[in-house]
């Protein structure tokens, strides 16, 4: 290899400088060359390569009999990431994972790698997943500001094109990305290659050869190297120069196309190590090969492709024959050596059928997607259907199927192993499988049938259980009696409680009976919450949390989010946000991303409601980090944004949540999920204004209205009848506990969350009277026993204001304590409105020298009397919007104030800190600091 990089002055500077860019700065950049084979691409990554500074270094390179086999070219990432085997429920590899856990844990083990630098080469061929999982770690980096460097190089291809476009787009800072079109060498550059390759030249020959070589540095080293004045035949001439040995080597790890150590390569071929070492030796002086004992290649991919091209037909076949042998032999389980290993028996004409069972039952076989999921029917429609290896396939084929949600498929090949297995459980097992399917497709009559075929081929407690709790889910979700479902999904539950009971069962059998009985307890769960059941709810999620534990780690942490679904509805918060608390904390821990957003989303809304913002403000950005990590994937029963604005609702910039949700609900096609945004914005909005906001008040409500009849769910229906009673009382529409059904009418006991509410509405019915006094003190009271302390807060101000006309004093100081609870808290929305209602009677509201100027210091140099320590609390509030950029009026309506106060204000600043504008207000470090904190959350 030469020594110096010649002629990539420009582009080597031009890569340092985005990487200059992201250790400086802590972001993520990205380095993108793209250009012709034999232009440099290569040595031009390993050069900048070498000149970056990192902590972690992993290379990833793609390679073309690899493009289609899923995490190929990932392989040293994962080696690299490798977490120990206790940490990732699964396995011990972290490619037996399904594919977003593993995205999730590659960028869990790097986050703490300090300064990572990520090569991608040959990036035409490099493999979809793989890419998507560099996709997903770059755009975890640029939420969470990771110092990932990442250089990539390919050549100009459509899929390349795709590739620098999405980079793109993810980074849109001009400094943190470059695309680099490679050009070949102008000819100075191109001689003095030359020059450096064959010292003593004559200037006309190097000329010569720039001018053959069309300015490619390969092609001049390749010339150069023979002698000769042609591209093809100074290749041609150093193949032909082989010893037979060299040649057949050479032909091997052209077909492997991957690298290969010298033991594997001496096993393929069954040689002696000492011959494998002389042919290996050969080659690499010859150019033709590069790296070491444990990783000889193809020095280049268009010395490949030459040879390629000239292996005989007779000789190709054996040589895939020896590959996908010693891949096979390799592989294990790891479901992307084993798609390689396809591919070259393909290749061979050999029939795939065993190998493709083999792949379907990997414990990988999920990353396959549906170009796989294809691929494997294609072989199983083509085979025997008799052969247990095809009967095996199909069943492989159709879990693949269902857990990639293509239900069509999943169908198909359940049912047609179902009629085929010799085995009476397996035959019971896939005829489940194909009735979950077709319940997913809505075809209740054939789900029905599957259910009846499971029972007669088999009666084993565990398939009688499985067929229960999907006709309970039929009853539930599809034919929507919820009664019966609920009585169907107890009557299961009780079935398994006798049959784990029974000490006879092998452990393999046990292990089957607890997964059938947490089935059978999610049927009943989800019957206790239609049918609003509220005991019943508590003592299954109870139940689940006792025996999950032996079904896995997983199953455990499910059953601890129903726990906190349950405790939540019997508003026992503290409750909930310790259970959803442990769930998110062990769904991170095991990489299980789907179940963390779940978890959290439910642990900071309870964070938030107990008074915690700040808490469940920091965990609103973590989990809308991890969210948008996934791609902001729908998650059934859950919208994780709507909980995260209703923390910038009171945290954040009101309006910017407010708009948010406005634009959520254009965005949400499912009425269930609609329903509770219109909510939250009605009983905001409500609370907000009662006068100006009454007609979006009206709006949403009835919004809510129409989809609360669309969506169907009477619990829902129900909640939604109740909020809405508050909402309609304080803009003065007389609707108190309009759609709230007599059950909710009970004790404080009973459902006190419920109670608490229905109390409430009645006391902002009352006015000023007596018995409206006395409903809103003993809500609080309610309230504050529930540990509900931001609800408190907003009931402190309601009750203030019934005060009003009975006793001003006690009304100012009602504000003044709701004012001073929600600031300990980090309500600012709610601290404003309460200041908000102290001005109106006159009451002061603001501190000098209050905790926002504690620290703060002046401004730079040259800017007249900087010093903002002198401003009141209010002033710096003001004084940093300013700053941002923000106008009087957006200003006023954010802090709820009046545009006039807001003016005065400014003035008075200005004048304070002896500045004449706006603009120079503006040039205030410290105030623009003050303003760094974000507004909104996930977006």
């Amino acid at each position: 290899m030469i020594g110096t990089l010649v002629g990539r002055t420009a582009e080597m500077a031009a890569l340092g400088d985005v990487a200059g860019v992201a250790a400086a700065t802590g972001r993520p950049a990205v380095g993108l060359v793209i250009g012709a084979a034999g232009l440099g691409k290569s040595r031009l990554l390993r050069e900048i390569g070498d000149t970056v500074e990192a902590d972690l270094r992993i290379s990833l390179v793609g390679y073309e009999p690899e493009q289609s086999v899923p995490l190929a070219a990932a392989r040293p990432l994962l080696s690299a990431v490798q977490r120990d085997r206790d940490e990732l429920e699964g396995g011990p590899e972290p490619s037996w994972l399904e594919p977003v856990r593993l995205f999730e844990a590659t960028h869990q083990a790097i986050r703490g790698a300090g300064r990572v630098l990520l090569t991608l080469d040959d990036l035409q061929w490099m493999d979809g997943t793989s890419v998507a999982l560099c996709h997903y770690l770059l755009r975890a980096a640029e939420h969470e500001s990771g110092t990932l460097t990442m250089m990539a190089a390919g050549r100009p291809t459509p899929t390349v094109a795709d590739i620098a476009a999405s980079f793109a787009r993810r980074i849109t800072d001009p400094t943190r990305f470059v695309q680099l079109e490679l050009d070949p060498l102008e000819q100075a550059a191109g001689m003095e290659l030359v020059r450096l390759l064959l010292p003593g030249v004559d200037p006309e020959r190097a000329a010569e050869l720039w001018a053959i070589a069309g300015g490619s540095p390969f092609w001049i080293a390749t010339m150069a190297r023979s002698g000769l004045d042609s591209i093809r035949g100074s290749t041609a001439a150093r193949l032909r120069q082989l010893d037979p040995d060299a040649a057949l080597v050479l032909a091997l790890l052209a077909v492997s196309a991957r690298p290969s150590s010298d033991r594997d390569l001496a096993t393929q071929l069954d040689w002696a190590p000492d011959r494998l070492a002389s042919a290996a030796g050969s080659l690499r002086a010859a150019g033709l090969i590069s790296g070491g004992p444990l990783a000889r290649q193809v020095a280049h991919d268009l010395i490949r492709a030459a040879v390629v091209r000239d292996i005989p037909d007779e000789l190709r076949p054996q040589l895939h024959r020896h590959v996908a042998a010693s891949l096979e032999a390799q592989a294990t389980e790891d479901v992307s050596l084993l798609w390689t290993a396809l591919e070259h028996r393909r290749a061979a004409g050999d029939d795939p059928l065993a190998l493709a069972a083999r792949i379907a039952r990997s414990p990988g076989r999920r990353w396959l997607g549906a170009d796989g999921l294809r691929d494997l029917s294609a072989i199983a429609d083509g085979a025997d259907r008799l052969d247990p290896a095809a009967i095996e396939l199909d069943r492989g084929i159709a879990e693949i199927a269902a857990d990639l949600g293509d239900h069509g498929t999943a169908l198909d090949h359940f049912a047609r192993a179902s009629e085929r297995h010799p085995e009476r459980a397996a035959q019971a097992h896939m005829a489940l499988g194909a009735a979950r399917a077709a319940h997913a497709l809505g075809l209740i009559t054939e789900t029905r049938a599957y259910l009846d075929r499971a029972r007669r081929v088999s009666d084993v407690p565990w398939v009688v259980i499985e067929a229960m709790a999907v006709e309970a889910e039929i009853l539930l979700w599809s034919e929507h009696r919820t009664t019966d479902g609920l009585s169907l999904g107890r009557a299961a539950a009780e079935v398994a409680r006798e049959a784990v009971a029974d000490g006879d069962v092998t452990p393999a059998e046990r292990t089957r009976l607890v997964h059938a009985y947490l089935g059978a307890l999610e049927a009943a769960f989800d019957g206790a919450l239609q049918t609003d059941d509220l005991t019943e709810l508590d003592r299954i999620a109870d139940e689940m949390i006792e025996i999950a534990p032996t079904a896995g780690t997983e199953a455990y942490l499910r059953a601890l989010h129903n726990g906190g679904v349950a405790t939540r509805h019997l508003g026992r918060f503290r409750d909930a946000a310790r259970l959803y608390g442990e769930a998110w904390a062990g769904a991170r821990k095991h990489a299980l991303p789907i179940l963390a957003v779940e978890s959290g989303t439910g642990a900071l809304s309870a964070l938030l409601r107990l008074g915690q913002v700040e808490k469940a403000r920091a965990l609103a950005a973590e989990v809308a980090a991890l969210y948008d990590r996934l791609g902001r994937p729908a998650i059934h029963q859950v919208r994780p944004m709507r909980p995260i604005r209703e923390v910038t609702l009171s945290s954040g910039d009101w309006r910017v949540a407010v708009a948010e949700l406005e634009q959520d609900l254009l965005d949400e096609s499912d009425p269930h999920y609609r329903l509770s945004t219109y909510l939250l914005l009605a009983v905001w909005l409500s609370r907000i204004d009662r006068v100006a906001m009454a007609d979006e008040v009206e709006r949403n409500l009835a919004g809510g209205q129409r989809d609360a009849a669309a969506a169907g769910c009477p619990r829902c229906a129900a909640e939604f009848g109740l909020r809405a009673a508050e909402a309609s009382a304080r803009i003065g529409r007389s609707e108190v506990g309009s759609g709230v059904p007599p059950a909710w009418r009970v004790t404080a006991t009973a459902r006190p969350l419920e109670h608490a509410y229905l109390r409430w509405i009645a006391g902002l019915e009352g006015g000023s009277s007596d018995a409206a006094l006395a409903d809103l003190a003993e809500t609080l009271t309610e309230l504050t026993a529930l540990g509900l302390r931001l609800e408190a807060v907003w009931l402190r101000m309601d009750l203030a204001r019934a005060m009003e006309p009975r006793d001003g004093a006690a009304a100012i100081e009602g504000y003044r304590t709701a004012s001073r609870d929600a600031g300990a808290m980090g309500a600012l929305t709610q601290q404003r409105l309460a200041d908000q209602e102290l001005r109106r009677l006159g009451a002061r509201t603001w501190r000098r020298h209050g905790p926002a100027a504690k620290g703060i210091g002046t401004g730079p140099s040259g800017t007249p009397n900087a010093d903002v320590s002198v401003l009141s609390e209010r002033e710096l509030e003001i004084a940093g919007a300013v700053a941002a950029g923000h106008s009087n009026p957006e200003i006023a309506a954010r802090l709820f104030l009046s545009r006039r106060t807001v003016e005065h204000h400014v003035s008075t600043i200005l004048r304070k800190l002896d500045l004449r504008n706006r603009t120079e207000l503006a040039a205030i470090d410290a105030l623009r600091a003050m303003e760094t904190r974000p507004q909104s959350l996930g977006d």
